[in-house]
């Protein structure tokens, strides 16, 4: 199978809605997120994707996406062609369970997140997400006594849960006060897992 390798740079521009693209790209080390634009010039974060990540599972049929993807971090990436990585999901029935596990889980993500928008407070939003990214970071194995690599500022949470960076602030003052969690130099430390799932109101 032909494979690229690519890198891009903290707020470089790696996918551009509505371009052609030939490979099915995935995330080897870094962070970097999913946004669309609207026509009034704002920007909605749609995901954080991190090392081992697809772009899109949609993108290993169709040569199109619907939304961009810029870097967060430093960020390594490769591009596997769609033909030869179709004809392995469809000729190994173990990638093919993979891959459907991979569609399974994004779906889900999204519709979380469409609850959250729609239905859930600030510090519900802030907590789910929070506690989604700690948990994915951790089937990674970059999850240590509660702490984890948190590059993200207070305005990709704003636009990724609708929320206004002065709003966020609020909140993470509040949960760093109660002792809750404490985000400092890009590192995110847990003091009260079970107070932060009540929180987010997840059982």
């Amino acid at each position: 199978m032909r494979v690229s390798q690519a890198n891009g740079r903290p707020r470089q521009v790696l996918y551009r809605k509505g371009q052609p693209c030939a490979d099915v790209s995935i995330v080897r080390n870094g962070w970097a997120f999913r946004f669309a634009i609207t026509a009034s010039g704002r920007r909605q974060i749609l995901s954080f994707l991190l090392p081992g990540d697809l772009f899109s599972t949609s993108a290993v049929f169709g040569d199109r996406m619907h939304f961009s993807v810029q870097a967060l971090t430093d960020v390594a990436y490769c591009g596997f062609n769609r033909e030869d990585l179709q004809r392995l999901i469809f000729a190994d029935p173990k990638v093919s369970r993979t891959f459907a596990d991979v569609c399974s889980e994004q779906e889900a993500f999204s519709d979380d997140r469409i609850i959250d928008l729609g239905t859930r407070s600030a510090e519900e939003r802030i907590g789910r997400l929070i506690i989604e990214l700690m948990a994915r970071l951790d089937r990674r194995g970059q999850v240590h006594d509660n702490m984890f690599h948190f590059p993200l500022k207070q305005q990709h949470l704003a636009d990724a849960l609708g929320l206004t960076q002065v709003h966020v602030n609020r909140v993470l003052r509040r949960l760093r006060e109660s002792r809750i969690m404490e985000l400092s130099n890009g590192v995110l430390k847990i003091f009260n897992t079970s107070a932060i799932r009540k929180l987010a109101d997840m059982r």
